[in-house]
């Protein structure tokens, strides 16, 4: 695969591009989408992105059990860890990033597919914290080097095993982005491996960065979103104190009414400061007031648990 130049494309990949973890029956009807559209150039910042492991660390190693595909910058792989457990890591160079499931102003989503699964109901893909950083002056959320992902996967027929396989599309980026995809497959064994590496990385998730609450962080927020005359909404979110989180960033996500995987409604900077201690900001959302909303806080070490939305 070639590497994307040009931020003109970066508006045409996002919107292609939206982060979709949605049940098989849906996923198999979605379009596919173009290479060519999927990156663009991106001077990303040098920040302390937090990676799920060492870079120095072998991220694949040998008898472990992985299914890696190698592209041309990045490899993924995913390990099967019990009957409806799993793994999925993606791997970047030193000095690469990749995506949140919500990327913010600058980034392209992570793509899972599982569509070509077996006896698969749901799956749940659990993200460890993520960490904004700037690009051209835009702000987007993701990792640097390796991240992990655990994966919960729900049977259709829990008299049957389920049989994983993974489509998922992806960027890595530099000071450039290069799509990347991996077509991965996994038998889950009748019970938990009880091998070093398994419990390895049953540790690792149990250890992952997880979303701070905002009581840890001695932060008060507050998330209010109002149906504006011409039809869409205005979210207004209130953080006290000021120095809280340092230039924090927000991903509003719209949630289903189902449960499942969420869109990016909007996303924003805070830049003024309405009161001696707190920081307000004011932002339109896509699709309007209704359905559920959910406000993910960012700086460069933090993220905050959800802070949902009240309608007003």
């Amino acid at each position: 695969m070639h590497p994307i130049d040009g931020r003109a494309s970066l508006r045409q990949a996002q919107r292609e591009h939206a982060p979709r973890e949605q049940a098989p029956r849906e996923q198999a009807r979605r379009r596919a989408v173009p290479a060519a559209t999927l990156a663009a150039t991106l001077a990303l910042a040098v920040a302390a992105l937090g990676p799920a492991r060492s870079d120095a660390e072998e991220p694949f190693p040998e008898g472990a059990g992985w299914r890696v595909a190698t592209g041309a910058i990045a490899s993924a792989g995913l390990v099967a860890l019990g009957p409806e457990r799993a793994a999925l890591r993606i791997a970047a160079p030193p000095g690469w990033k990749t995506f949140w499931r919500l990327p913010g102003g600058a980034g392209l989503p992570p793509r899972l597919d599982w569509s070509r699964s077996e006896n698969l109901a749901r799956v749940d893909a659990v993200w460890p914290a993520a960490a904004a950083f700037e690009s051209f002056g835009a702000r987007s959320v993701g990792y640097a080097g390796v991240v992990d992902v655990a994966v919960q996967a729900t049977p259709a027929d829990p008299e049957r095993p389920v049989r994983l396989r993974l489509r998922i599309d992806y960027a890595v980026c530099r000071e450039i982005c290069v799509p990347e995809f991996a077509e991965l497959a996994v038998e889950p064994p009748s019970a938990p491996r009880r091998d070093a590496a398994s419990e390895a990385l049953r540790r690792a998730h149990a250890a992952a960065r997880r979303p701070q609450s905002a009581a840890s962080l001695g932060l008060s927020a507050e998330c209010a979103v109002a149906p504006a005359a011409d039809g869409g909404a205005m979210l207004r979110i209130r953080l006290s104190p000021a120095d809280a989180l340092s230039a924090p960033f927000v991903v509003i996500e719209r949630r289903p009414a189902d449960g499942g995987a969420g869109r990016e409604a909007a996303h924003g900077s805070w830049r003024a400061q309405v009161a001696p201690r707190s920081l307000q900001l004011e932002t339109r959302v896509k699709g309007g007031a209704e359905g559920p909303l959910r406000a993910h806080l960012f700086d460069a070490t933090h993220q905050v648990a959800p802070i949902d939305c009240v309608v007003r």
